[in-house]
Protein backbone atom coordinates (compact mmCIF):
# COMPACT_ATOMS: atom_id res chain seq x y z
CA UNK A 1 0.00 0.00 0.00
CA UNK A 2 2.75 2.56 0.77
CA UNK A 3 4.24 1.91 -2.68
CA UNK A 4 0.85 2.53 -4.30
CA UNK A 5 0.46 5.88 -2.52
CA UNK A 6 4.02 6.83 -3.34
CA UNK A 7 3.44 6.06 -7.01
CA UNK A 8 0.20 8.05 -6.94
CA UNK A 9 2.05 11.09 -5.60
CA UNK A 10 4.77 10.71 -8.24
CA UNK A 11 2.17 10.44 -11.00
CA UNK A 12 0.30 13.47 -9.67
CA UNK A 13 3.33 15.73 -9.40
CA UNK A 14 5.23 14.20 -12.31
CA UNK A 15 8.87 15.28 -11.98
CA UNK A 16 8.58 17.40 -8.83
CA UNK A 17 9.92 14.68 -6.56
CA UNK A 18 13.00 13.89 -8.65
CA UNK A 19 16.40 14.62 -7.16
CA UNK A 20 17.28 17.13 -9.84
CA UNK A 21 14.11 19.17 -9.34
CA UNK A 22 14.51 19.10 -5.57
CA UNK A 23 18.05 20.45 -5.89
CA UNK A 24 17.01 23.19 -8.32
CA UNK A 25 13.99 24.06 -6.19
CA UNK A 26 16.09 24.31 -3.03
CA UNK A 27 18.71 26.48 -4.76
CA UNK A 28 16.08 28.84 -6.18
CA UNK A 29 14.32 29.02 -2.82
CA UNK A 30 17.59 29.96 -1.11
CA UNK A 31 18.28 32.77 -3.60
CA UNK A 32 14.69 34.05 -3.37
CA UNK A 33 14.79 34.02 0.43
CA UNK A 34 18.12 35.86 0.47
CA UNK A 35 16.70 38.58 -1.77
CA UNK A 36 13.66 38.98 0.49
CA UNK A 37 15.76 39.80 3.58
CA UNK A 38 16.55 43.46 2.66
CA UNK A 39 12.89 44.13 1.87
CA UNK A 40 11.63 42.82 5.21
CA UNK A 41 14.53 44.47 7.03
CA UNK A 42 13.40 47.77 5.56
CA UNK A 43 9.77 47.24 6.63
CA UNK A 44 10.56 45.88 10.09
CA UNK A 45 13.59 47.94 11.10
CA UNK A 46 14.28 51.02 9.02
CA UNK A 47 10.80 52.25 8.07
CA UNK A 48 9.32 52.21 11.61
CA UNK A 49 12.30 54.25 12.84
CA UNK A 50 11.66 56.96 10.24
CA UNK A 51 7.94 57.54 10.70
CA UNK A 52 4.87 56.66 12.71
CA UNK A 53 4.55 53.10 11.48
CA UNK A 54 3.97 50.42 14.06
CA UNK A 55 7.21 49.21 15.63
CA UNK A 56 8.07 45.67 16.65
CA UNK A 57 9.60 44.62 19.97
CA UNK A 58 11.82 41.98 18.35
CA UNK A 59 12.16 42.88 14.66
CA UNK A 60 15.19 40.67 14.02
CA UNK A 61 13.45 37.66 15.51
CA UNK A 62 10.51 38.32 13.22
CA UNK A 63 12.91 38.77 10.30
CA UNK A 64 14.54 35.41 11.01
CA UNK A 65 11.18 33.65 11.30
CA UNK A 66 9.89 35.39 8.19
CA UNK A 67 12.93 34.29 6.20
CA UNK A 68 12.45 30.67 7.25
CA UNK A 69 8.78 30.81 6.34
CA UNK A 70 9.60 32.39 2.98
CA UNK A 71 12.06 29.61 2.20
CA UNK A 72 9.41 26.97 2.81
CA UNK A 73 6.79 28.85 0.76
CA UNK A 74 9.23 29.41 -2.11
CA UNK A 75 10.34 25.77 -2.07
CA UNK A 76 6.76 24.49 -2.15
CA UNK A 77 5.81 27.01 -4.86
CA UNK A 78 8.67 25.94 -7.11
CA UNK A 79 7.86 22.27 -6.63
CA UNK A 80 4.22 22.97 -7.46
CA UNK A 81 5.26 24.85 -10.60
CA UNK A 82 7.53 22.05 -11.75
CA UNK A 83 5.22 19.26 -10.69
CA UNK A 84 1.98 20.42 -12.29
CA UNK A 85 3.47 22.08 -15.38
CA UNK A 86 2.73 19.16 -17.68
CA UNK A 87 -0.55 18.23 -16.01
CA UNK A 88 -2.06 21.70 -16.56
CA UNK A 89 -0.20 22.34 -19.84
CA UNK A 90 1.73 25.33 -18.55
CA UNK A 91 4.97 26.57 -20.14
CA UNK A 92 7.00 26.65 -16.91
CA UNK A 93 9.87 29.08 -17.29
CA UNK A 94 9.34 29.22 -21.03
CA UNK A 95 11.77 28.83 -23.90
CA UNK A 96 14.84 31.04 -23.65
CA UNK A 97 15.20 31.53 -27.41
CA UNK A 98 11.62 32.82 -27.75
CA UNK A 99 12.05 34.94 -24.62
CA UNK A 100 15.09 36.65 -26.15
CA UNK A 101 13.14 37.51 -29.29
CA UNK A 102 10.31 38.94 -27.17
CA UNK A 103 12.61 40.92 -24.85
CA UNK A 104 12.15 44.35 -26.56
CA UNK A 105 8.34 43.99 -26.44
CA UNK A 106 8.45 42.89 -22.80
CA UNK A 107 10.62 45.87 -21.84
CA UNK A 108 8.21 48.19 -23.64
CA UNK A 109 5.22 46.64 -21.86
CA UNK A 110 6.92 46.97 -18.48
CA UNK A 111 7.90 50.57 -19.12
CA UNK A 112 4.38 51.47 -20.27
CA UNK A 113 2.81 49.95 -17.17
CA UNK A 114 5.39 51.70 -14.97
CA UNK A 115 4.56 55.11 -16.45
CA UNK A 116 0.83 54.45 -16.23
CA UNK A 117 1.16 53.34 -12.60
CA UNK A 118 3.00 56.53 -11.72
CA UNK A 119 0.48 58.77 -13.46
CA UNK A 120 -2.64 57.23 -11.89
CA UNK A 121 -1.36 56.16 -8.46
CA UNK A 122 2.26 56.52 -7.36
CA UNK A 123 2.51 60.30 -7.51
CA UNK A 124 -0.65 60.67 -5.42
CA UNK A 125 0.37 57.98 -2.94
CA UNK A 126 3.74 59.65 -2.37
CA UNK A 127 1.95 62.79 -1.20
CA UNK A 128 0.09 60.99 1.62
CA UNK A 129 2.34 58.06 2.46
CA UNK A 130 4.12 58.29 5.83
CA UNK A 131 6.75 55.85 4.53
CA UNK A 132 9.47 57.47 2.42
CA UNK A 133 10.96 55.38 -0.37
CA UNK A 134 14.11 53.53 0.72
CA UNK A 135 17.26 55.49 0.01
CA UNK A 136 19.84 52.80 0.67
CA UNK A 137 21.59 51.38 -2.40
CA UNK A 138 21.17 47.86 -1.00
CA UNK A 139 17.42 48.30 -0.66
CA UNK A 140 17.04 49.91 -4.08
CA UNK A 141 18.77 46.96 -5.72
CA UNK A 142 17.39 44.12 -3.60
CA UNK A 143 13.72 45.16 -3.49
CA UNK A 144 13.15 45.04 -7.29
CA UNK A 145 15.05 41.75 -7.49
CA UNK A 146 12.97 40.37 -4.63
CA UNK A 147 9.77 41.21 -6.49
CA UNK A 148 11.13 39.79 -9.73
CA UNK A 149 12.20 36.42 -8.35
CA UNK A 150 10.51 35.77 -5.00
CA UNK A 151 7.06 37.19 -5.73
CA UNK A 152 6.90 35.67 -9.19
CA UNK A 153 7.92 32.24 -7.93
CA UNK A 154 5.26 32.35 -5.23
CA UNK A 155 2.38 34.11 -7.00
CA UNK A 156 2.83 32.86 -10.54
CA UNK A 157 4.78 29.60 -10.39
CA UNK A 158 2.98 28.45 -7.25
CA UNK A 159 -0.40 30.11 -6.77
CA UNK A 160 -1.37 30.61 -10.42
CA UNK A 161 -0.49 26.98 -11.12
CA UNK A 162 -2.76 25.91 -8.26
CA UNK A 163 -5.41 28.39 -9.40
CA UNK A 164 -5.42 26.92 -12.90
CA UNK A 165 -5.82 23.45 -11.43
CA UNK A 166 -8.58 24.58 -9.08
CA UNK A 167 -10.56 26.46 -11.73
CA UNK A 168 -9.75 24.05 -14.57
CA UNK A 169 -9.20 27.13 -16.70
CA UNK A 170 -6.10 29.25 -17.22
CA UNK A 171 -7.85 32.63 -17.42
CA UNK A 172 -9.97 31.93 -14.37
CA UNK A 173 -6.93 30.77 -12.41
CA UNK A 174 -5.03 33.93 -13.34
CA UNK A 175 -7.99 36.13 -12.34
CA UNK A 176 -8.38 34.33 -9.02
CA UNK A 177 -4.76 34.92 -8.01
CA UNK A 178 -4.86 38.51 -9.32
CA UNK A 179 -7.85 39.20 -7.07
CA UNK A 180 -6.04 37.61 -4.10
CA UNK A 181 -2.93 39.72 -4.73
CA UNK A 182 -5.04 42.88 -5.06
CA UNK A 183 -6.67 42.14 -1.71
CA UNK A 184 -3.25 42.39 -0.08
CA UNK A 185 -3.39 46.10 -0.94
CA UNK A 186 -5.54 46.76 2.11
CA UNK A 187 -3.04 45.07 4.41
CA UNK A 188 -0.21 47.16 2.96
CA UNK A 189 -2.16 50.37 3.50
CA UNK A 190 -2.87 49.46 7.12
CA UNK A 191 0.73 48.41 7.72
CA UNK A 192 2.04 51.77 6.55
CA UNK A 193 -0.36 53.61 8.82
CA UNK A 194 -2.94 54.63 6.21
CA UNK A 195 -6.54 53.58 6.62
CA UNK A 196 -7.78 52.09 3.36
CA UNK A 197 -10.88 54.32 3.47
CA UNK A 198 -9.11 56.60 1.00
CA UNK A 199 -11.91 56.13 -1.49
CA UNK A 200 -10.65 56.78 -5.01
CA UNK A 201 -6.95 56.23 -4.19
CA UNK A 202 -7.60 52.86 -2.61
CA UNK A 203 -9.93 51.89 -5.46
CA UNK A 204 -7.33 52.90 -8.04
CA UNK A 205 -4.67 50.90 -6.24
CA UNK A 206 -6.93 47.84 -6.07
CA UNK A 207 -7.83 47.97 -9.78
CA UNK A 208 -4.22 48.67 -10.71
CA UNK A 209 -2.91 45.80 -8.60
CA UNK A 210 -5.49 43.43 -10.07
CA UNK A 211 -4.69 44.51 -13.63
CA UNK A 212 -0.92 44.20 -13.21
CA UNK A 213 -1.19 40.78 -11.56
CA UNK A 214 -3.60 39.62 -14.25
CA UNK A 215 -1.13 40.74 -16.93
CA UNK A 216 1.76 38.96 -15.22
CA UNK A 217 -0.32 35.84 -14.71
CA UNK A 218 -1.43 35.84 -18.35
CA UNK A 219 2.18 36.13 -19.50
CA UNK A 220 3.09 33.21 -17.27
CA UNK A 221 0.36 30.80 -18.42
CA UNK A 222 0.77 31.66 -22.11
CA UNK A 223 4.51 32.26 -22.47
CA UNK A 224 6.37 31.33 -19.27
CA UNK A 225 7.73 32.66 -16.01
CA UNK A 226 10.68 34.41 -17.70
CA UNK A 227 8.19 36.71 -19.43
CA UNK A 228 6.36 37.75 -16.27
CA UNK A 229 9.67 38.13 -14.41
CA UNK A 230 11.00 40.49 -17.10
CA UNK A 231 7.98 42.78 -16.93
CA UNK A 232 8.07 42.62 -13.12
CA UNK A 233 11.73 43.65 -13.11
CA UNK A 234 10.95 46.75 -15.18
CA UNK A 235 8.07 47.59 -12.84
CA UNK A 236 10.46 47.24 -9.90
CA UNK A 237 12.47 50.16 -11.24
CA UNK A 238 9.81 52.45 -9.79
CA UNK A 239 11.44 52.06 -6.37
CA UNK A 240 14.76 53.72 -7.29
CA UNK A 241 12.91 56.23 -9.51
CA UNK A 242 10.52 57.22 -6.71
CA UNK A 243 13.41 57.43 -4.26
CA UNK A 244 15.19 59.80 -6.65
CA UNK A 245 12.07 61.92 -7.09
CA UNK A 246 11.40 61.95 -3.34
CA UNK A 247 14.92 63.19 -2.68
CA UNK A 248 14.31 66.22 -4.89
Amino acid sequence: MPNIWRQAVVNLTREALSAGVLIKSSALACVATFLSVPYFHYLLVQAPGQNSMQSFPNPYGILFSQSGLYFVICLLSIMVGYGFKSRYRLPGFGRIDQWRKSLPALLLIGLSVLVFSYLVFDRYFMAVSPVPPPDSFVYLIAIPLNGTLTDELILRFGFVTLGVGLCRNKTAGVALVAFFAAMLTEKYFRFTGIEPGMDHLFAIRFVLAFSINFLLGYLFVTRGLLYSMTVRLVLGLRYPLLALMFAY
